[in-house]
């Protein structure tokens, strides 16, 4: 038997306006005994108004709607091909360590927005952060009408010199300091290798939701620029989602 997920999740709210975060993904210390990626959600909130809430700490940064779906609410055991790779391995959402503001810009149509600045090294640990760029997040959501919602989600990843080696192979250098390379090979070597990884990249989404009776349908696309490959070539792809929901009985 396997455990796909199992978190356990704390929430303090010690103020009306004030709410603090902490959730543990414990799947990892009941399979294995080990406390690898134990730490999931780690921040703290504040709302001081409708249109402005305030969150510092670790958390998902505001891309896709399908990654901050809840897995508690998916209607499927995993998000897909295409959230693995352009959210987790490219590393354009997912969580991270940062501060993001949030809130209602309109009321008719139900729109909410989002934008975070982010180190970058959080939970996924794509990069190392020691060189004090910053990652950017934006996302926008509408609700025009009961049975529509829609979404637009941008996000800015910088690597640098000191983020290669968890790039290339985070299994191997992450906790090793300072990083061994095999005989005949520098330093110099392995950065002149990989040096197009260097630099800024983007990925960006749109997504759409119909839930008409017990029907649901969503539709999320993403396109962006895929920087494991020299000249940062675009990626692409599309995740269709549908489920139907009736009662048995009453």
């Amino acid at each position: 038997f396997l455990l796909n997920t199992m978190r356990v999740q704390a929430t303090w709210r010690p103020a009306d306006r004030v709410e603090a975060v902490l959730e543990l993904e414990a799947e990892q210390l009941v399979q294995s005994g080990t406390a690898d990626g134990l730490l999931r959600d780690a921040y703290v909130g504040l709302t001081a108004f409708s249109w402005l809430e305030v969150r510092a700490g670790q958390f998902k940064r505001p891309f896709s709607r399908i990654e901050l779906l809840p897995r508690r609410r998916l209607t499927t055991i995993d998000r897909g091909l295409v959230n693995g790779w352009a959210v987790n391995r490219l590393g354009y959402g997912d969580r991270d360590v940062g501060v993001a503001l949030s809130g209602r810009l309109w009321d008719d149509a139900r729109l909410d927005y989002a934008v975070g600045v982010f180190n970058g090294s959080g939970a996924g640990l794509l990069e190392g952060g020691a060189d004090g760029f910053k990652d950017f997040s934006v996302r926008l959501d509408a609700r025009p009408v009961c049975w529509l919602s829609m979404g637009l989600s941008f996000s800015l990843d910088t690597f640098e010199d000191g983020d290669l080696p968890y790039l290339v192979d985070p299994a191997i250098f992450a906790n090793v300091d300072p990083v061994e390379y095999p005989d005949g090979y520098t330093e110099a070597d392995f950065r002149a290798e990989h040096s197009w990884m260097v630099g800024t990249s983007w990925m960006s989404e749109a997504d759409v939701a119909v839930h008409v009776a017990g029907l649901r349908l969503l539709a999320e696309a993403e396109l962006g620029q895929n920087w494991w490959f020299e000249g940062r070539p675009l990626t692409a792809g599309v995740t269709l989602l549908a489920s139907y929901e009736f009662e048995l009985s009453d």
